[in-house]
């Protein structure tokens, strides 16, 4: 049945990508990109990929699992890119009707992997529909065969004719200079995102053997308005669940020498104005909500009641940033090889540092992309809210011009007393 059974893995590209780095003297570098992992999740019965997460971790995590599973919850949008690469009724199944959006699964079925049965993957999948990870053998493509499939096919119809391909094997004939072809033509990693995007829609809205010459949409739907009963959908705030983490903190302080509650967490204190006034927290633990890629912000409760929002201190608090990312940046900040003064960007500070090494360095440390795409968010953040500004000061601006200008006060008149 529609649902009853999907498969989740993930898969290394076969193709090496290029990123663009700004050169001090003008212009820019291109460095290569070797490990990017495609974690997609399929519908047995109707072979829909239901959805999918680009990853530039150099393993898999249970948060690229977790993303992945709300992708394939979240209704789909296309993309906008550089390309007109969408084909005709190209899609997801989670664009054709709201209706479709947010449904639970039976079964999810996965590899020995460690992202894929750790406690975290297992504890939100049985939160939000009451199952947990059937475990299949690790590197047996015929456990889960028709995700395997689906990757053949990706391969073969799309990564395989680009430049760049690095084939399946090493000595693969397709295998031609893939780094040089990736400098070369500048095929970008900041491109393969709606690369992905377009080639899995038009995946979905092509023809398949297995069900009979139907698209997986069409069987899809057509299944769909033959049950008599729709799934049940998942809590409306999944979102959250999947992409939040708790942890048990200490609040520290001294009452005595006038130190204020806080709390230390990721090697960055966390404070706010009603933690601050509440010693009855001083020593206690309390849990805390955070967002893996977001670390500005973290909710905080004591015994399921909650205390508030708590913000990083300076300079945590302003540029966005995952809490992998933090972790690199410190582990350069113990070796003494970044410091961050006064008024520094810990993202920039990083990128800087990163740059400036080796290239094999930048080959291997995946978290370089990461910070730029977060440090490229945060200029987008101050541009809009440069933006809303300049519209408020404008609006004002009219206000003001429609009042009339004030009539002139009457003479001062002396008091007289009786």
């Amino acid at each position: 049945m529609l649902l009853d059974s999907v498969e989740c893995d993930a898969h290394l590209i076969d193709a090496i990508f290029c990123v663009l780095v700004p050169n001090p003297f003008g212009g820019v570098e291109p460095y290569i990109c070797k490990r990017l992992w495609l974690i997609t999740i399929e519908d047995i019965c109707s072979r829909a990929i239901l959805g999918y997460h680009l990853s530039l971790n150099q393993e898999v995590t249970s948060s690229d699992v977790l993303k992945c599973i709300k992708h394939a919850l979240t209704p789909w949008q296309k993309l906008e890119g550089k390309y007109q690469g969408y084909s005709q009724n190209a899609g997801f199944p989670s664009a054709l009707s709201q209706c479709y959006a947010g449904l639970c699964w039976k079964e999810f079925k996965v590899d020995g992997a460690l992202a894929n049965t750790c406690a975290t993957t297992a504890n939100k999948l049985h939160r939000l529909m009451g199952i947990t990870p059937k475990v299949g053998k690790r590197h047996n493509k015929d456990d889960r065969p028709f995700v395997e499939r689906f990757f053949l096919t990706l391969e073969q119809t799309s990564f395989h004719k680009l430049p760049n391909t690095t084939g399946s094997k090493t000595s693969d004939p397709l295998r031609n200079l893939p780094e040089k072809a990736a400098i070369k033509y500048y095929i970008q990693v900041d491109d393969l995102n709606y690369l992905i995007d377009t080639i899995i829609a038009g995946y979905n809205a092509s023809e398949h053997q297995g069900i009979g010459m139907r698209t997986p949409l069409e069987y899809f739907q057509f299944l769909m308005e033959s049950a008599n009963k729709l799934p049940e959908k998942v809590p409306e705030n999944y979102g959250t669940v999947l992409s939040t983490q708790s942890q048990e903190v200490t609040v520290k302080g001294n009452l005595n020498k006038g130190v204020r509650p806080y709390i230390n967490f990721c090697y960055t204190k966390y404070h706010s104005d009603v933690l601050r006034s509440s010693y009855k927290f001083l020593n206690k633990k309390i849990t805390i909500e955070f967002d893996e890629e977001d670390l500005r912000v973290v909710s905080a409760y004591h015994n399921g009641e909650p205390i508030g929002k708590l913000k990083a201190s300076f300079p945590w608090n302003n540029v966005p940033h995952s809490i992998t990312l933090r972790k690199a940046i410190y582990s350069l900040i113990k070796q003494k090889k970044i410091i961050l003064g006064n008024n520094t960007n810990p993202i920039e500070e990083y990128l800087k540092y990163i740059e400036k090494t080796s290239k094999q360095t930048l080959i291997e440390n995946n978290n370089y992309l990461q910070a730029r795409r977060y440090s490229e968010l945060y200029v987008n953040e101050l541009t809009n809210t440069k933006q809303a500004h300049d519209q408020l000061i404008k609006h004002n601006t009219k206000t003001l011009d429609k009042i009339e200008p004030n009539k002139p006060l009457p003479p001062p008149k002396i008091a007289r007393f009786k």
